[in-house]
């Protein structure tokens, strides 16, 4: 069987995210009056979604549910206004995609900012959520047949 597609992890794979991550993150906890952290200490907090890294950056007196709600509801707008301010191809993405067959440009960076966009919605927190999400907008614009 042909390869369709292949879907690769954007944050931190893909894409050096790690600047903006922590620009919005500081962002919000700045407007909220609490402590902000050195970039260097966002690559503890990230890897396990936009909540976790919203607790991981408030003090432990502060993390309820409802103030991690409330300034994770903050982190998603201000990331969604910013992500693209710092966020670069780690060096040799381009020449990987293009080892698969896969034109880096519009195509990709339009399927990475629709799962990119359901992550910060909330719509997509699995590996199998995007390969969904990926398979319908391929198939919505009749690239591949869906199995």
């Amino acid at each position: 069987m042909p390869i369709n597609a292949i879907l690769f992890d954007l944050d931190g794979t893909l894409l050096d995210t790690l600047d903006d991550l922590a620009d919005a993150a500081n962002r919000v906890l700045a407007a909220a009056g609490l402590p902000t952290h050195e970039r260097s200490a966002y690559r503890r907090f990230v890897g396990d979604g936009s909540r976790m890294l919203m607790t991981r950056t408030l003090p432990h007196e502060h993390r309820t549910p409802e103030r991690i709600e409330e300034l994770l509801t903050r982190f998603k707008e201000a990331y969604g206004r910013h992500w693209k301010t710092a966020t670069r191809p780690y060096p040799g993405i381009n020449d990987l995609l293009r080892e698969f067959g896969l034109q880096p440009g519009p195509r990709i960076g339009e399927l990475l900012e629709a799962v990119r966009e359901a992550q910060v919605s909330g719509e997509v927190g699995t590996r199998e959520q995007a390969l969904v999400l990926v398979r319908s907008c391929l198939a919505a614009r009749q690239q591949i047949p869906l199995e």
